[in-house]
């Protein structure tokens, strides 16, 4: 959950059409306006231009749809890519890779990416601190023998008693790195009992241990 991870995704992206030049087809000169975008309109002895209707004021009109982007002037792409997802990362965070936008007017722009972080059910995460919930047998317990509990980064060795289940146990710097340093946060281990199911000779036995 925490580790650092390589991951590889596939991205689409807009790119300029190379038939058409990112222009979506052929154009001609307005005829309305003869390619000034503008209209010279003559109101009394003033002379205002108002914009050319026929061409939306860019002075060219559309013959065609380029054949290959139907006129969008882009077509879409995609490509794999590998990315770092860093220690520490939270979901309100967003990975920012430059150059792998968009591609348009001859510059391919920067890709943001949001990341979703899937719960785990066996770790919380309490800020930079990892809370996870381990089970302890209860023969383990009364007979205060040591333990070994699996954890994301590494074994942690318990030696039980019945006193140390009330609490909970913190092993700092076992937590996850602060994205702004390198700070770490507290692994806390919270211990459950586990209690078997015992055979009828198993609670002869125990009975007369109590009465002894």
């Amino acid at each position: 959950m925490i580790k650092v991870k390589n991951k590889k995704i596939f991205v689409k992206y807009k790119h300029e059409c190379y038939l058409c030049k990112g222009q979506g087809g052929i154009f001609n000169t307005c005829s309305s306006c003869n390619g000034e975008g503008v209209i010279k309109k003559n109101d009394g002895f003033i002379s205002i231009n108002v914009s050319c209707s026929d061409c939306n004021n860019t002075g060219k009109q559309k013959v065609s749809n380029c054949e290959n982007c139907n006129g969008y002037g882009y077509i879409e792409k995609e490509e794999e890519i590998e990315i770092n997802i860093p220690e520490g990362f939270e979901k309100r965070t967003k990975l920012f890779i430059n150059g792998k936008g968009n591609y348009i007017n001859g510059t391919r722009g920067d890709l943001f990416i949001s990341v979703e972080i899937i719960p785990n059910d066996k770790y919380k995460r309490q800020g930079n601190n990892i809370v996870m919930e381990a089970e302890v047998n209860i023969f383990d317990v009364l007979l205060e023998n040591t333990v070994t509990i699996n954890t994301f980064r590494e074994d942690v060795i318990i030696s039980l008693n019945p006193s140390i289940i009330k609490n909970d146990i913190i092993k700092p710097g076992l937590g996850t790195k602060s994205i702004k340093g390198n700070e770490y946060g507290n692994l806390i281990i919270k211990l459950s009992l586990n209690i078997p199911s015992l055979t009828n000779t198993q609670k002869t036995i125990i009975n007369n241990l109590i009465t002894i």
